[in-house]
């Protein structure tokens, strides 16, 4: 028995407004996995993903994912995947994953909106380019995420993005005198000292 075209579509809206999950098949339910490739060269950072269980594919297109999941349907990847685009189908980091892509396709909209030279070319493809916003967004979604990446001209390698307490290379202390360091790095004041990142 086959469903009607018209039908299916009435489900996923009916779905999607009623948040259920039914339509996911228990064997996927939490297990769609993203998985970031990442590139920076000296000024210019990209992101692309693969997406799936055990077999991972190509994400062709970030923006036509997104909408997907915007209105609950069902895409054919390849053999082995196939399903519908719903929050309760993908892991937790994926999901941030998904929520970090979200951002970043809004800010490009709105970009385009208010700066004509921004050509907002209908959203991304398969690459997704980052300004310092969307690098300091990426590595937020990241977690503890392994990471695939090429730095530089370094060959592809893969990484753990780990959080770590800066500690100042230089502290000047004071009294009633500010000293300001004269030396290349950051410098924030903390009562009454200057720390001093290099």
């Amino acid at each position: 028995m086959q469903t009607a075209g018209a039908f299916k579509t009435l489900l996923n809206q009916y779905s999607l407004r009623a948040g259920v999950s039914y339509l996911i098949p228990e064997s996927g339910y939490g297990k769609v996995e993203l998985e970031p490739y990442f590139q920076m060269d000296y000024s210019y950072a990209t992101v692309e993903f693969k997406i799936g269980m055990e077999q991972k594919y190509v994400l062709k297109n970030i923006s036509a994912f997104l909408h997907s999941i915007e209105r609950n349907e069902k895409v054919h990847y390849g053999k082995k995947l196939d399903f519908y685009h719903n929050r309760q189908a993908f892991t937790e980091d994926a999901w941030r994953m998904v929520e970090f892509m979200r951002m970043q396709d809004d800010d490009k909209k709105r970009q385009s909106r208010f700066h004509a030279y921004y050509a907002y070319t209908g959203g991304y493809e398969r690459t997704m380019e980052l300004d310092e916003v969307g690098i300091d967004r990426f590595f937020d979604a990241i977690g503890e995420m392994p990471l695939s990446a090429e730095i530089g001209y370094l060959p592809e390698e893969e990484y753990h993005v780990q959080e770590e307490e800066r500690k100042p290379k230089l502290e000047i202390r004071a009294r009633g005198v500010w000293c300001v360091p004269c030396a290349g790095g950051s410098a924030r004041h903390k009562g009454k000292q200057i720390l001093l990142f290099l």
